[in-house]
């Protein structure tokens, strides 16, 4: 696997071989560093994260690990890193320590990602459902199934933390609205 920094309209600045395929990446601007998730296989095998600095040089002990491949990365305002992985689970670390790991998925996390605000942290699975867990790793009790077809692929926050979307394999995009505490309702857009 190889990451690859580039500064906008030019050649690459860095190009990093990382002797793995490079499964998931996520930029923290602050620092100037990014996160990339290597596994030794795209489906089975353990993961690691590394970190790669703007110039391609790569820190020498990985900052995250999973039993699984690693699919999703996103940095906390905190500087905290959230993984979602194969092994259902996705993880807090904070300087190479795991500090809430959150459970409850019946298959792949793809996605998972931290409102802005900082409360709760939203993950989408291949089991099609939605999750909102609370910062220590409370899963809250109105999980969505989704009404995709297929497992769904991603999923992000709006800029204000109380919408997020989800899509899916099946090539549907739905948006939904955060309704009083963690109860998930669909917005119409």
């Amino acid at each position: 696997g190889t990451a690859r920094v580039w500064k906008v309209g030019s050649e690459p600045i860095a190009c990093v071989g990382l002797g793995e395929p490079v499964m998931a990446i996520a930029w923290h601007a602050a620092q100037r560093v990014l996160a990339a998730a290597v596994a030794q296989s795209k489906r089975t095998g353990p993961s690691q994260v590394k970190i790669v600095s703007a110039d391609g040089g790569v820190g020498a002990e990985p900052v995250a690990h999973h039993p699984m491949p690693v699919l999703s990365l996103a940095w906390t305002s905190d500087n905290d890193l959230i993984t979602g992985s194969v092994d259902q689970t996705a993880v807090r670390w904070r300087a190479g320590r795991a500090m809430v790991t959150y459970t409850g998925a019946r298959d792949t996390i793809v996605m998972a990602t931290l409102a802005p605000s900082g409360d709760v942290l939203l993950g989408a699975a291949r089991d099609r459902v939605i999750r909102l867990w609370e910062n220590d790793g409370t899963l809250h009790p109105d999980d969505q199934p989704e009404r995709h077809q297929s497992f769904l692929t991603d999923a992000d926050w709006d800029a204000t933390g109380r919408r997020f979307a989800v899509v899916s394999d099946d090539h549907h995009l739905s948006v939904h609205q955060l309704e009083g505490r963690g109860q998930i309702g669909r917005a119409h857009v």
